[in-house]
């Protein structure tokens, strides 16, 4: 598992995930999950909107994080309107 530190500033970075995976709509859950272990690849991840990937959103850099721990860790839970 890779983690990703999401700062999501409305929903704007949570439509760019999910809009990457193929889905129209999203929530986010922050904390709450076991303790990581893995390297932390993406911290402070800000979107405009316009990107067509997660990559593509302005962030620290890949590897380059401002906290040590994991409580930060985010989770992206995307669905079609059917769902």
């Amino acid at each position: 598992m890779r983690h990703l530190d999401l700062l999501l500033y409305g929903s704007v970075t949570l439509s760019v995930v999910c809009r990457e995976l193929g889905r129209e709509y999203g929530f986010a859950t922050v904390g709450g999950f076991p303790g990581g272990v893995d390297p932390i690849w993406l911290d402070h991840v800000r979107c405009t909107g316009n990107e067509r990937s997660l990559v593509d959103c302005t962030h620290n850099g890949w590897g380059v994080y401002a906290c040590s721990s994991h409580r930060g860790d985010s989770g992206v839970h995307c669905f079609d309107n059917c769902e």
